[in-house]
């Protein structure tokens, strides 16, 4: 019978593009691996992580634009009427924020936005509105591992 590997022993598998976001990248221990589909992970191990990725998206100063309001949104487990209803705006504004991947939020949008999903996960969110001009923006990429 083959001996069971400690989890320090499992060895960390790499998940490039994750939350569909070019610049992250998870480094994540599988729960087991398994003779026949290689490393296992339960759902809810990637339901710590996302919750850790967007409160990184929200805790630094990296701008927020549609593709990462579709990640916050999604994380949270809220659909595009019911986000859009929460915060005042149509369903098509928020559609149309999303398609816009690559586009920053306007200062105040973005703002709103931080505030909204960081009561959404708990998230103490101690930011200025200066954090917000684009010249304190960072475009690192964002490396997590969960050991």
């Amino acid at each position: 019978m083959p001996k069971k590997r400690s989890d320090s022993e499992l060895p960390l598998v790499e998940f490039k593009n994750y939350l569909g976001l070019k610049y992250i990248t998870a480094h994540v221990r599988p729960d087991r691996i398994s003779e026949e589909h290689g490393p296992v992970f339960s759902s809810e191990r990637f339901q710590k992580i996302d919750k850790a990725i967007a409160t990184l998206l929200l805790l630094t100063p990296r701008p927020i634009r549609g593709q990462e309001l579709k990640v916050l949104r999604k994380v949270t487990g809220m659909g595009i009427r019911e986000f859009a209803t929460a915060i005042g705006v149509t369903h098509p504004t928020v559609m149309n924020w999303e398609k816009a991947k690559n586009r920053r939020l306007d200062r105040a949008e973005e703002a709103f936005v931080r505030v909204f999903f960081s009561e959404k996960l708990g998230v103490r969110l101690e930011a200025r509105v200066e954090a917000l001009s684009p010249e304190h923006a960072v475009q690192d990429p964002i490396e997590y591992t969960a050991a």
